[in-house]
């Protein structure tokens, strides 16, 4: 898990979809996950979602649309 600042956002990380509650969706370069979502200590966190890939999460995505 990264932890960082309200104000700091992860330069390798670009934002795919946007939750709502300031969560979203986030690929790296190499196609991996994430979980972007606030915490309560004023941070943000980033956690690596192991379930599916890119390319799954994006074509559940377009099924259920």
């Amino acid at each position: 898990m990264l932890n960082l600042p309200t104000d700091v956002w992860q330069q390798q990380l670009a934002s795919i979809c946007e939750l709502g509650c300031q969560m979203e969706v986030c690929v790296d370069q190499e196609g991996q996950e994430y979980l972007w979502y606030p915490s309560e200590e004023d941070e943000f966190k980033c956690t690596l979602s192991k379930e599916t890939t890119f390319e799954q999460w994006i074509e559940n995505w377009a099924t259920n649309l």
